[in-house]
């Protein structure tokens, strides 16, 4: 489970230059439609795995009025502060990526980085995906997934993993 902290948001989609705080309370992003709702959790996607959950190519997601893009999440993660730095050239067609761990460089470049997130911090962008965002009339999906997939979402979404994983803890 990770815990946000600051979403920023250079020339991605609609957000020209957004800068979002968090702390940990419970948040409900409201707005018209084509207000930039749906971007903030598409930038969160896309810095953590350096890819758009709806957009094939990155050029799509990059703002009409710029020809390059930047998002920067940073997060907690088991009480580990962490922040992704990812860019893109819609120029160039060229991806860079930054992961901190604390204040420490932890990993460059996009494969890197995507393994650190995928492997050490354990994120899955399928499982991500379907329990932070559900477009509508795609709720059905989580019914279709395999009873494997279903039950980790359902730890994830109900934080029975870190209860898990403290419960492990004190038996020791």
């Amino acid at each position: 489970m990770i815990r946000l902290r600051n979403l920023k948001l250079s020339g991605f989609l609609s957000h020209k230059e957004t800068e979002l705080s968090f702390d940990d309370e419970t948040y409900v992003i409201l707005g018209e439609n084509a207000s930039g709702k749906t971007s903030i959790l598409r930038g969160i996607f896309f810095a953590l795995f350096g890819k758009d959950f709806t957009a094939e190519k990155l050029e799509r997601v990059v703002n009409r009025e710029s020809t390059s893009l930047q998002v920067e999440l940073s997060f907690l993660h088991r009480g580990t502060y962490y922040r992704i730095c990812r860019k893109f050239s819609a120029l160039r067609k060229k991806s860079e990526a930054e992961l901190y761990k604390g204040s420490t460089l932890h990993a460059s470049g996009v494969k890197n980085v995507n393994h650190a997130v995928e492997k050490e911090l354990g994120l899955d962008p399928n499982i991500f995906r379907n329990t932070v965002y559900i477009p509508q009339g795609e709720i059905l999906t989580l019914f279709n997934l395999q009873r494997k997939e279903k039950r980790q979402v359902l730890n994830r979404l109900l934080g029975l993993e870190e209860i898990g994983k403290r419960h492990e803890e004190i038996k020791v």
